[in-house]
């Protein structure tokens, strides 16, 4: 858990740098255990309508991992471009973010490996690489 939490912040460490000097409010919309076909239902009431500077989407977890959420890697990443979409339509920039790597081992001890339509790191490679390619 320290590892994600120091992840976090290193990432967001320059957003802080440069907002020293000026006035901030930082919303998290995020809920735990959603993913992106649920974001999809409340993305105009949470996060549009807020009319945001500036939106840091992190997605991906329970949608390529989640058995209990799971969706295919086609509709996570179509899902992922109606968001992409829909932030452009707004004038809202979008900074992606990718969700930290797996240890693959214990994902399995949480969830049914025979769930899976391939092998898992395979599975979160192929989601991450096709939202890479739409950035």
């Amino acid at each position: 858990m320290l590892r994600r939490i120091l992840w976090v912040l290193l990432a967001l460490l320059p957003l802080c740098v440069a907002a020293q000097e000026s006035s901030f409010t930082l919303l998290n919309k995020g809920i735990r255990g959603q993913n992106t076909r649920d974001l999809l239902r409340r993305i105009e009431k949470d996060v549009v309508k807020e009319s945001p500077d500036l939106v840091i989407l992190m997605i991906g977890t329970n949608d390529l991992m989640n058995t209990h959420k799971m969706l295919s890697v086609e509709e996570y990443v179509a899902n992922v471009e109606q968001m992409m979409e829909r932030f452009a339509e707004a004038g809202i920039p979008l900074l992606m973010v990718s969700f930290p790597t797996l240890d693959e081992e214990y994902i399995y001890q949480r969830h049914d490996r025979s769930r899976y339509d391939r092998p898992l790191l395979e599975r979160v490679k192929a989601g991450r690489d096709a939202v890479r390619q739409r950035c």
